[in-house]
């Protein structure tokens, strides 16, 4: 018998998840933006029903159909800089133990998508 292990590319999941944050709020209105936090999203259905499932996903989490992406497990994390690499070399972890950074950049874009409506740019540079 072999077991599966699910594959985690750490800067691809880390990129997607600053670039779904940063999409999240990208585009608000400057005074709207002057006041937001998207520290007060994590507590919406939304947060709870779309984002954190996708970011458990990205951190891979496996999905075994009671909840969303719930199901913690052993992944090969293969790190910045070792993408290129034939073979890759990858580290062993938790995707528990992923997720946090992953998170972490999620909200790094949705702060770098106010900061840039509040200066007046609409598009990440």
């Amino acid at each position: 018998m072999t077991d599966d292990i699910i594959v985690v590319r750490e800067a691809e999941a880390k990129g997607e998840a600053y670039t779904r944050g940063y999409d999240r709020f990208k585009g608000m209105d400057p005074e709207t933006a002057a006041d937001a936090d998207p520290a007060y999203f994590s507590d919406s259905a939304a947060w709870a029903n779309h984002v954190l499932p996708t970011l458990r996903c990205m951190s891979g989490y496996r999905d075994a159909g009671y909840g969303t992406w719930q199901v913690d497990g052993e992944i090969a994390l293969v790190e910045n800089g070792d993408e290129d690499d034939e073979p890759a070399e990858a580290v062993t972890m938790l995707a528990s133990d992923l997720q946090g950074e992953v998170v972490d950049a999620w909200y790094e874009g949705a702060y770098a998508a106010i900061d840039d409506a509040i200066d007046g740019r609409s598009t990440r540079p």
